[in-house]
This record gives structure tokens, C-alpha cells and sequence, in this order.
């Protein structure tokens, strides 16, 4: 694979640059590609010719890597707060429906309800909790539905947090190894990688890198801390103070 790096990079480039044409992305439908592409780059960057193409002489990697990065921190957050707003969505007569005995204006108002007034019968009570109008068998059937729906959209969202995981964990390999790689053999010129992070990524990404790579050590390295030496190093002063201002421990 390794013999046929260029041809590769090339292939797999052009299929991450499509993905992350527009400058809000989606990952829905590409988890698994994005998986599959980011787990091959990261061996073809061990190799010193490809990892030099990649990172010192162009940015587009890593830009797409924030860029993906960016969307599956979106997605969990979404995932966090996806039990909320099923619960938002159950309509508010099923609630009322699903509710027996009386109800808080009932007994406010002073009014007997059918359950508390004598000498009613059983089928008195089925009416009362079936409606006037008979929606008592509307309403179970919606509740059903709704039962089967969110059973549906649980296993989905499992499925979807197993691609998930898979896409976030060869992405975070990879970009803990970029960054480690960007001091390159050239000390005079810095890798376009690093001059895109300093200039052109916009903070809330850059801040997404932060986060993703928050206490991680790969070989005794930080790529936190070697990542601002380099921006040190060459004087790259936003790039530090977004690092620095970061509570962050590089040690």
C-alpha cells in the first residue's frame, strides 16, 4: 500500500475534499468512508514522502480533519440531548389522555368529576377516560406508534454512535500523528499545515483540535505542547495565544 502511496493520497484527498466542499459539512451517510480513509492515510503518513505532501507542502488535510472533527463533536453534543427533545415531542394529548383520574382544574373548581360523583358505574368511567368524542382508542393507537417510533429511532441512534465511535477514534489517531509530524527536516520554512492553523483555521476549530487532543501523549510526546514550541518557534502569535489561552496542560 505503502508502494503506491501517491496514487492513493490522491484518490483519498479527492474523495475528503468533496466531503467537506461546503464550509458546514454533514458526516450522515460517510461514517463508514471516513473511517475507512482516515485509517489508510495514517499509514501512508508513517511514510516520510507522503507525510511531507501532506502536511509540510499542503494544508487540505488537516483542514478536512477539523472539519470532520468539528461535525462529530456537533453530533454528540446533539446525541446528548437527543433523549430532551423526543420526550419535547410526544404530543401534549397523548400526556393529558394517558392521565387518569381528575385533573388539577377539576379539582380547583370545585366541580365533582365523574369518578367522584356516586352511584356511577364502571362504564361511566370508561367514557370519561375515552373523551366525549371516543378518542380514548385514537390515543392508544398514537401512543403505539409513538412506541414503535422511538423504539426504531433507539436502535438507529445505536448503529449510528457505533459509526460514530469507529469515525472519531481513527480521526483522533490520525490527528494526534499530524501533529507530531509537522515539525518535519526543514527548520527554516514551517509546514503550509502549520501556517493554515496559525492564519486561515477559525477559532471554534482550533478549538475543536484543542479539546480532541487535550491530555494526549503519543511516544512520551504532547501534541499540544510540541504544537505551540512550533508556534513559538516561528513567532506564530495567534496560534499561541489560542493555545495558551486554552486551559490546557501541555506538560
Amino acid at each position: 500500500m505503502v508502494c503506491h502511496g501517491d496514487e492513493l493520497t490522491v484518490v483519498l484527498m479527492k474523495f475528503l475534499l468533496t466531503v467537506c466542499e461546503d464550509e458546514i459539512i454533514s458526516i450522515v451517510g460517510h461514517e463508514g468512508s471516513l473511517a475507512a480513509t482516515f485509517s489508510v492515510l495514517s499509514t501512508l503518513l508513517a511514510s516520510a514522502d507522503n507525510g511531507k505532501k501532506m502536511l509540510e507542502e499542503d494544508f487540505q488535510l488537516m483542514r478536512c480533519m477539523l472539519k470532520v472533527l468539528e461535525a462529530i463533536q456537533y453530533k454528540h453534543q446533539l446525541g446528548r440531548n437527543g433523549a430532551r427533545k423526543l420526550l419535547n415531542r410526544i404530543p401534549s394529548t397523548t400526556r393529558m389522555h394517558s392521565d387518569i383520574g381528575p385533573t388539577g382544574d377539576d379539582i380547583d373548581s370545585g366541580k365533582k368529576t365523574d369518578l367522584e360523583s356516586p352511584g356511577k358505574e364502571l362504564p361511566e368511567v370508561s367514557k370519561v377516560q375515552e373523551g366525549e368524542d371516543g378518542s380514548g382508542d385514537n390515543t392508544n393507537g398514537e401512543a403505539k406508534e409513538l412506541q414503535a417510533k422511538e423504539e426504531s429511532a433507539r436502535c438507529n441512534d445505536e448503529l449510528d454512535q457505533c459509526m460514530l465511535t469507529s469515525l472519531h477514534e481513527s480521526l483522533h489517531d490520525l490527528l494526534g500523528n499530524a501533529v507530531l509530524l509537522l515539525p518535519g527536516r526543514q527548520d527554516k520554512h514551517p509546514a503550509k499545515t502549520l501556517q493554515y492553523l496559525d492564519s486561515q483555521c477559525n477559532h471554534p476549530r482550533l478549538d475543536c483540535m484543542i479539546h480532541e487532543l487535550q491530555d494526549v501523549t503519543i511516544d512520551n510526546l504532547c501534541p499540544l505542547k510540541v504544537l505551540m514550541e512550533l508556534a513559538q518557534k516561528y513567532d506564530f502569535r495567534r496560534l499561541e495565544r489560542i493555545l495558551d489561552s486554552a486551559e490546557t496542560n501541555y506538560s
